[in-house]
């Protein structure tokens, strides 16, 4: 009996072995896209509950295995396809198998030449009949080959032209559903072939089957949102014949894929600003808008969020969203043949909606006109850097006949951020600066009205005496802009002078303080006291600098100017002057050997010292910890470096020239690969990451004919040397001592590098040639120790003796809006003779590419944010290949405040691998400085967080 089982179990155990070889050996079955059910083109399903996604939602196309060759087509009948007999043969077959379609019925679309536009398509001219084909997809036309002056009989099917030897005239065979592959310049050109030599075989018309897109707008949870607006365009590239596109796609049209990508940031921009609008409640037209038209949308998303598409080519179709609540989003497919879905998710953050009452006190006699303003800001008001953004957003609305009584305005479709809401009735005058969150309703109220406005008296000392003068900024009411005010004090009366307000809320900036909130009711009279920082610093002249500026019995004068934001609000340093100049008239007056006192608020000034000869003039910075000394000397000058420089062996009648070059940080910093092709939405910044590479300030003093003094700011710099004809230039490091010996300036030991771009050529074939535009070239030269010069594509410069490394960055264009940057190190050994670069045959490897994120406020030491106040002051980005950090040029901001919030990047910046250093503000703490390494190849994204 167990001897029964066992063999039993045995015969089992080969039968699953022989089935698994079988299942192993046997063909792989290739996966299929799932078509929907005609249920599931009615509604989508429900059966499981939609789950919050990891993160933004891109719609992918399809996955599909590749399509194994289709067999060639069946060998045709023999026909007598000659045009002089009055016959033309056509086959119509199926483009994608290769197989006649046989026994279909065809619309007969007409084809003209016109000699503006080429071979057109006549939608409107359809032939009603049809034709059909026959057993073999073959159909037979009409045709006439004329010459001269013939005219063409119009009932021809097919008109043949013998003088140009192509088609003028003739339909080609389009079943419903299918669309041709081929243009019409080849149809034309088989159709002229046939009028030179009649063929025993038809002419192949190949087809393909249109597809249907059924899009679904959903949310980021996926859930479908109902009544979104579709724009939705064909995304056309050179594999795609535009003629048919356009005859059989209407009412779609077609752009180029590439364009269509460039201009989905605009388009975003354009709906979320064209579909903001605002209403006034109980008004007696009940609404009054002006500004820019709503775009209508292509289509509208049913109560399931869906939208069919039918008849599409097999392209690219792309997809524009918007909705008044969840904002907009984009996706695009490639479609295929058949039934295609395509999900479209909204990842943007909700929208709001915004409520303002507007009361008037007293009532006006008649009806008043309300005029009203929405401006995109920021969380300090408006900045010029919010103006100059691509999410600038700045509305106006006139209500004529407002209404005598309280009123109620409606903002709908509003994205979340910052935003200013102000009006104006004509007499006076209200408003507010407001952060949105993220679908939001929030409702304010405001005041109108001579009765309505507040008075705010802000008294303002400095050392226990108020000053007769002094300066603030404010942000609030009507303007969505900070507001420059002076306040004035009157001792002898002791009144000082109230200013007239809107009634609501505030932030008062007053030099050396912290913001100021505060809010004002209708008819409030309120008085805030203020007590302005102040720090005493001794002042102190050098004997040596007096006597280069002049003469030091008599001294040298000096001034303090406000720099940065105070540049325009310096009445209470005029106020402070007067009251130190009471207790010493001649403060700044310096002498040497002579201390003076000076009281002063914290903050950035420009300094200038002169005397009757020369003078100077610089930056110095106060915080509340200090300095609390100022000195002026040849050993140093506040806010710069020094540069003592010692000449020798050079003739005594005829000194060198020694000068540093005004764009030393441009020669010596690190210039990223630039693009000149689209890379996204960027705004230049004026004096952001520019200041640190133009316009240094820099001082010198020629002491002797063997000593010469330059201040700079820390950092490289370039030094130029000319003597005898001769020229030498040297990267120094502020602070040094350097010395320069005559010899070191001869011509002799210097020799040339010349830079040559010799692409692929008959003469020169053995170069690789590459499909691709050159740009631009940037090409740096190296020591060993600091990157010291700069060279242009086909130039020539001069190098010292000794090993050096080039460093050859470039840009190349491959079209389609692609493009790379790369880059190539080629080190030299010693030698005399001159020296050949040719860039074309290098090897190249690829940059490496960094986007820099900056996020949250600035730095919190600042009252006035480093980031948000005014624009970004000055982050810097150092490269730390060599001994010393130098500045990285970045020029352009690619987003500022995105979506409202705060925030500003850099991004797509190409740079060779190597350490970096990112500086968020100019003195920010350790704790916000970060250092990250870049490779070759490969894409970082460093974000800074800020205060």
């Amino acid at each position: 009996m167990q001897t029964r089982f066992f063999v039993i179990a045995l015969a089992a155990g080969l039968v699953l072995v022989l089935g698994a070889f079988w299942q192993l050996a046997a063909p792989a079955k290739r996966a299929r896209p799932r078509i929907p059910d005609r249920m599931q083109l009615d509604a989508p399903t429900t059966d499981h509950a939609p789950q919050p996604l990891p993160g933004p939602v891109v719609a992918q196309a399809p996955v599909e295995l590749p399509d194994l060759p289709a067999a060639p087509s069946p060998p045709p009948p023999v026909v007598d396809n000659n045009p002089a007999s009055g016959r033309v043969w056509l086959r119509v077959i199926d483009a994608a198998t290769n197989r006649p379609l046989a026994g279909t019925n065809c619309r007969l679309m007409p084809v003209g030449w016109n000699e503006f536009y080429g071979y057109t398509t006549y939608l409107s001219e359809l032939s009603p009949a049809a034709g059909s084909t026959d057993a073999d997809g073959l159909i037979a036309l009409s045709a006439q080959v004329i010459s001269g002056n013939e005219v063409a009989d119009d009932s021809v099917q097919v008109v043949i032209d013998a003088d140009t030897v192509a088609g003028v005239r003739f339909v080609v065979p389009v079943p419903e559903g299918w669309y041709p592959t081929q243009d019409t310049g080849q149809f034309s050109e088989a159709l002229g072939d046939l009028s030179l030599q009649a063929d025993t075989a038809p002419i192949d018309v190949p087809l393909m089957r249109t597809g249907s897109v059924r899009i679904t707008s959903r949310d980021r949870y996926g859930a479908p949102v109902p009544d979104a607006r579709l724009y939705a365009s064909l995304l056309v590239n050179r594999d795609t014949n535009e003629e048919w596109v356009s005859a059989f796609c209407a009412p779609l049209t077609g752009t180029w894929a590439e364009d269509w990508r460039e201009d989905t940031d605009d388009m975003h921009r354009v709906i979320r600003r064209d579909h903001v609008s605002c209403r006034l409640l109980g008004a007696a037209d009940g609404q009054a808008e002006s500004g820019p038209p709503s775009l209508a949308g292509d289509a509208v998303s049913n109560q399931f969020g869906t939208f069919d598409y039918r008849d599409l080519p097999c392209t690219g179709i792309g997809v524009l969203a918007w909705h008044p609540l969840y904002g907009t989003a984009h996706a695009s497919i490639q479609v295929a043949g058949g039934h295609n879905a395509l999900d479209v998710y909204f990842t943007d953050e909700l929208c709001c909606e915004l409520r303002v009452r507007v009361d008037w006190a007293p009532l006006p006699r008649q009806a008043a006109d309300l005029d009203v303003a929405l401006h995109r800001t920021g969380p300090q008001g408006l900045a010029e850097c919010i103006e100059d953004s691509d999410d600038w957003f700045a509305r106006d609305w006139y209500f004529d006949d407002a209404g005598h009584g309280p009123r109620e305005l409606v903002f709908s479709g509003v994205p979340p951020g910052w935003w200013h809401v102000g009006m104006d009735d004509g007499d006076t005058s209200a408003g507010a600066n407001i952060l949105l969150a993220p679908g939001e309703s929030r409702t304010l109220r405001m005041h109108l009205g001579e009765d309505a406005q507040a008075h705010w008296t802000p008294v303002i000392r400095s050392g226990g005496v108020q000053l007769q003068e002094s300066s603030l900024y404010l942000l609030g009411g009507h303007d969505p802009g900070r507001d420059e005010h002076t306040v004035y004090f009157d001792p002898e009366s002791g009144e000082t002078d109230a200013l007239l307000l809107a009634p609501g809320p505030y932030t008062a900036w007053l030099p050396t303080l912290e913001p100021f909130h505060f809010v004002l009711s209708p008819g409030e009279q309120r008085t805030d006291l203020f007590e302005l920082l102040s720090i005493n610093v001794a002042v102190t002249l050098g004997k040596e600098l007096a006597e280069w500026l002049g003469n030091p019995e008599a001294g040298a004068r000096l001034d303090l100017l406000p720099r940065g934001v105070w540049d325009d609000a310096r009445a209470h340093l005029y106020a402070l002057d007067a009251s130190v100049r009471k207790r010493d008239p001649d403060y700044d007056l310096l002498k040497p050997g002579v201390t003076r006192a000076w009281s002063l608020p914290p903050g950035e000034y420009e300094w200038q010292i002169y005397g009757d000869s020369n003078e100077l003039s610089g930056t110095v910075s106060f915080s509340r910890s200090g300095p609390t000394a100022l000195h002026f000397g040849l050993d140093g000058l506040p806010g710069y470096a020094l540069l003592d420089v010692n000449l020798i062996g050079f003739p005594v009648d005829d000194p060198p020239d020694v000068e540093l070059d005004d764009d030393s940080r441009e020669h010596l910093g690190l210039q990223p690969a630039e693009r000149h092709w689209y890379s996204g939405p960027s705004i230049s910044m004026p004096g952001m990451f520019e200041s640190q590479l133009f316009e240094v300030p820099t001082e010198r003093v020629e002491l002797s004919d063997t000593r010469r003094i330059f201040f700079a700011p820390a950092g490289l710099m370039r030094l130029r040397v000319r003597h005898d004809g001769d020229t030498r230039v040297f990267a120094v490091n502020f602070p040094a001592r350097i010395t320069i010996h005559a010899h070191e300036i001869a011509r002799h030991g210097f020799r040339t590098l010349t830079v040559r771009c010799e692409g692929p050529s008959p003469d020169n074939p053995t170069v690789t040639p590459e499909e691709v535009i050159v740009e631009m070239y940037s090409i740096e030269l190296s020591d060993g120790d600091t990157w010291f010069q700069r060279a242009d594509d086909h130039d020539a410069c001069e190098v010292p003796p000794g090993e050096f490394t080039a460093r050859v960055m470039r840009s190349r264009f491959q079209g389609q809006g692609r493009g790379v940057c790369d880059y190539a190190e080629v080190s030299f050994a010693r030698g005399a003779e001159d020296l050949a670069l040719n860039l074309w045959t290098l090897k190249y490897k690829p940059c490496a590419t960094l986007d820099l994120v900056f996020k949250g406020r600035g730095s919190p030491e600042q009252a006035t944010d480093a980031w948000w106040f005014a624009g970004p002051q000055a982050p810097r980005l150092y490269a730390l290949d060599g001994p010393t950090p130098r500045l990285v040029s970045v020029t352009e901001i690619s987003e500022y405040m995105p979506n409202g919030r705060l925030e500003f990047a850099c991004r797509d910046i190409s740079l060779p691998p190597g350490k970096y250093r990112v500086v968020p503000w100019v003195g920010a703490p350790a704790r916000y400085i970060t250092e990250f390494t870049l490779q070759s190849g490969r894409h970082s994204v460093v974000t800074v967080q800020g205060g």
